[in-house]
């Protein structure tokens, strides 16, 4: 099958093994090929409820795939009860959260990875409401490591940027000649950048984390170091840690997250 079939049989998958109190969220779970407009909103009307509607939107050269999921949720005892639910019917809100929880963040089946990029309002009558989620996929990359070890978490998204080599030279010339001499001095290393969101379930995981990464950077002595597609780089220390921004809780994971840089040095490129 392509990638695209694995990634919309994955997402579905993801979506179909979705429990409350060991039953099956979902009733239905469709797959669709097409805009996501009123001949989607039809569709899904006719599924059995609650329902999900999983369909391929777009690919954007280097900035991943583009897929959404409709979400329909309904209440017999008019629109509050399929907005906020009860006691047996589980509530658009609900519902959203649900699959957001299953699909933005881990590595699916397919080995792709799904980021929410937004949730927007389909349709609604006194019975039904439809919601959208819009999700960025790309293919997930195993976590950089560091001394052996993944210490930004399991959890966390890390992004890896290799600089260039840099050297080192001495320049001069004479006058009345024309031309440069050049001394070479040799290779001077290279920086490696990680950047991303450590994510923790509670912020003294993320606590013991941020920890970690500050004793590596009082540590004067190099170590290997492995980007997310198998690249080893020996003799590199860690420069610098930087938090960018306050640390915040994920309102549907209840994740502690808190955006970073990790700025490493190679030492010796040889």
């Amino acid at each position: 099958m392509s990638q695209l079939g694995d990634l919309e049989n994955a997402i579905r998958s993801a979506i179909e093994a979705i429990e409350l109190e060991a039953s099956a969220v979902f009733a239905d779970v469709a797959g669709w090929a097409g805009r996501f407009d009123r001949s989607a909103v039809d569709l899904i009307r006719r599924l059995r409820k609650p329902a999900a509607l999983v369909g391929f939107v777009e690919h954007r050269s280097g900035d991943g795939q583009r897929w959404a999921v409709a979400v329909a949720g309904t209440g017999l005892r008019g629109g509050d009860e399929a907005r906020t639910g009860s006691d047996d019917v589980t509530g658009i809100f609900q519902l959203l959260a649900l699959v957001r929880a299953s699909l933005d963040g881990p590595a699916l089946g397919s080995g792709d990875r799904l980021t929410l990029l937004e949730e927007k309002l389909l349709d609604v009558d006194e019975r039904v409401v439809i919601c959208q989620q819009l999700y960025r996929a790309e293919r997930a990359c195993q976590q950089p490591q560091y001394d052996g070890k993944v210490i930004c978490g399991e959890a966390s998204c890390v992004q890896v940027t290799v600089g260039p080599i840099e050297k080192d030279a001495v320049e001069f010339s004479f006058a009345g000649i024309d031309g440069v001499y050049r001394h070479e001095l040799g290779l001077r290393g290279r920086s490696i950048e990680w950047q991303g969101e450590l994510r923790a379930a509670d912020a003294a995981a993320l606590g013991t984390i941020e920890s970690s990464l500050e004793d590596y950077l009082a540590d004067p002595n190099p170590y290997d170091l492995i980007d997310g597609s198998g690249q080893t780089f020996s003799h590199c220390v860690l420069d610098g840690f930087e938090r960018r921004g306050p640390r915040h809780v994920d309102a549907v994971t209840l994740q502690v997250r808190q955006a970073f840089r990790l700025v490493f040095r190679q030492l010796d490129v040889t």
